[in-house]
């Protein structure tokens, strides 16, 4: 077995560094007068500063200068820390509009504090996006005390906020949301102007007069003036193959629920001549399967058809072929809710177009809600860049650098490690079936576990973490299990998933935002390790996971387990299975690192979802 290797992060951008370094410079000199000012003076400069950010422009270095030593005050007086050098580069390529590839745990969200104050001093509004409800809520109230002190308000805009409590969060300085929720709230703005330009004439007039107070009527944005996007390649790169779908009619039960379920009943019955899967894994009716289907005895009466017999019985073979607690989720209160198979997060605002939706709910013997009825509509990307200045934050910005340079007209630019990383990469293992890596899994956990050293597994899909979770129960391990769901009791899990011996499942991306801090005595023993239990699509959702341990200078370790069986393998090398499964030894492993041969698989399917995002683009244009 190879030793263990030594993760060193990304490169260094020293000529970055080397060239602001006469802006960092400067602000760390008025940081140093500003600290000799009460905090009235400093509110009272800030007025100055705007005054000045005004008359110049973002752009202008003495306008950022000020700015940014504000900021660094601010945040020193109301949560006694200090902005590094770091966190200032990565807050300049905010300012001016790029992606900062800032490792997790280097303090994103203070980072965008300065750039986030030196645009709110516009007075025109800034928009910062989160990837959950629950981090919008977390990151405002963390940095509404900085805000505040420099005479700043931040809002929120929740996702079932009236339309008065939304109109509030945008006349805020700064407004914090999920970023799929900004796009809603733009679609709504865009009904509620169609709907005054189809108003008999001087209706509009009529409503001004009577609610002067409110000026835009029911408009809730402001405009689209400046975001910054946290996690950017999850919100504007992963999302993105997903449009952003304003709709009516939501909750009522579909006209059409009893076909659905006759339809699920009959494809039960068909016979393997009457089907057939193509090599994508659809799944479809044959000639004579569509002639079986028609038996006068099987039909429905035509006049209650919202499509085809046909089609109905396709949906419900699609609906067949996917997996409960991988592609979705039926909830506490039976609501059928798509899970993100690359990423393992739940959607709570998605739903699958065209009835196949209404299939899976009969599929699953739940209520079958009604098809939504599309009111407006937008890509994701053509949404951001309605923008007239974007930025955003993330991790994993390596390989889809020429992405967000063509879609949105961002460059990338890694931000450098405050401190050396200690993280060890341990060589990938790799078996024939899921069954041995599981079993390899829990031998492995079972071993650091007497160790005391927490680790963090993380899981592709819901099924996969209770899976694992019933194998460790079996062998007596104690464990935390999350489902994927962010909300505040899974970020409270996950931050003590650092201390001594503690154990956690988790889908790859669960608690994504929140810090995971050493308990007494683990850096000693080898800080946090990180087990990847299946790689996925996109390298950047293992990089992400593996990111979790080995921050600020912490130790950790990480090790990746593969299987012959695992979906990336099956979907897109299967080659790669077969050659596992001929050389495995009587345990079922393969004695050879994969590392190369993976990245190579992961590599082809970012191409072919790039291509994908790419092409909903062009039709959004059309």
């Amino acid at each position: 077995m190879n030793a263990p290797r030594r993760w060193l992060g990304p490169r260094r951008p020293d000529a970055l560094q080397h060239r602001e370094h006469a802006l960092l410079a400067g602000i760390d000199q008025r940081v140093e007068r500003f600290r000799e000012l009460s905090d009235a003076e400093l509110l009272e400069t800030s007025q100055s500063v705007k005054a000045l950010v005004c008359s110049e422009g973002v752009d202008a270095p003495r306008a950022i200068t000020e700015a940014f030593a504000l900021a660094s005050e601010s945040l020193c007086r109301t949560h006694g820390i200090r902005l590094y050098p770091v966190q200032l580069l990565a807050a300049l390529v905010l300012a001016r509009g790029g992606i900062a590839e800032m490792q997790t745990g280097e303090g994103k969200t203070y980072s965008c504090f300065p750039a986030a104050l030196l645009h709110a001093l516009t007075g025109r509004g800034v928009h910062v996006a989160t990837t959950s409800a629950y981090l919008a809520e977390r990151d405002a109230q963390l940095v509404a005390p900085a805000y505040q002190q420099l005479g700043l308000s931040v809002g929120v805009s929740e996702e079932q906020g009236s339309t008065a409590a939304k109109q509030s969060a945008y006349a805020q300085d700064v407004t914090y949301a999920t970023g799929h929720e900004f796009g809603f709230d733009y679609l709504r703005d865009q009904l509620e102007l169609r709907k005054r330009r189809q108003a008999p004439l001087g209706e509009p007039l009529i409503d001004l007069l009577s609610e002067p107070s409110r000026g835009n009527g029911q408009l809730l944005q402001r405009g689209l003036y400046y975001a910054i996007v946290d996690e950017a390649d999850s919100v504007m790169l992963d999302d993105a193959l997903s449009p952003l779908v304003l709709s009516g009619s939501v909750g009522m039960d579909a006209p059409d629920a009893d076909i659905h379920r006759a339809a699920r009943i009959i494809v039960t019955q068909l016979w393997p001549e009457h089907y057939e899967t193509r090599r994508s894994g659809a799944t479809q009716l044959t000639p004579s399967g569509i002639d079986w289907i028609h038996q006068p005895s099987l039909m429905p009466p035509t006049s209650r058809l919202l499509r085809t017999w046909t089609e109905y019985l396709d949906l419900a073979l699609r609906a067949n072929s996917l997996r409960r607690d991988v592609d979705y989720i039926v909830d506490s209160s039976d609501a059928v809710q798509i899970v993100d198979t690359g990423t393992g997060r739940i959607f709570s605002d998605r739903t699958w177009r065209d009835g196949l939706h209404q299939a899976v709910e009969a599929k699953e013997g739940v209520r079958i809600t009604s098809e939504r009825e599309s009111l407006a509509q937008i890509t994701r990307q053509r949404f951001a860049r309605l923008y007239q200045r974007l930025a955003g934050m993330t991790g994993t910005a390596v390989g889809c650098e020429r992405e967000f340079r063509q879609v949105y007209g961002l460059q990338v630019q890694p931000i450098p490690l405050r401190t050396p990383s200690l993280r060890e990469l341990w060589p990938m293992r790799a078996f024939a079936s899921q069954r041995m890596k599981w079993r390899a899994i829990e031998e492995s956990v079972a071993e650091l576990h007497a160790q005391q050293r927490p680790v963090l597994i993380g899981t592709s899909s819901i099924a996969d973490s209770e899976q694992l979770a019933a194998l460790f129960t079996t062998h007596g391990l104690p464990f935390q299990l999350l489902n994927g769901r962010q909300d505040a009791d899974e970020a409270a899990i996950v931050a003590l998933a650092g201390q001594l011996g503690a154990i956690t499942i988790a889908t790859s991306l669960a608690g994504r935002g929140t810090d995971i801090h050493l308990g007494d005595g683990v850096a000693s023993r080898g800080g946090l390790h990180v087990v990847v239990a299946e790689c996925g699509a996109s390298q950047r959702v293992d990089r992400q996971l593996v990111g979790r341990c080995a921050r600020q200078g912490d130790p950790g370790s990480s090790q990746t387990f593969i299987s012959a069986e695992d979906a990336l393998i099956t979907q897109h090398g299967r080659w790669l299975a077969r050659f596992i499964t001929s050389r495995s030894n009587d345990r079922g492993e393969l004695q050879f690192d994969l590392t190369a041969q993976i990245r190579k698989i992961q590599r082809a399917a970012d191409r072919v979802a790039a291509g994908a995002r790419a092409t909903l683009l062009r039709n959004d244009r059309q």
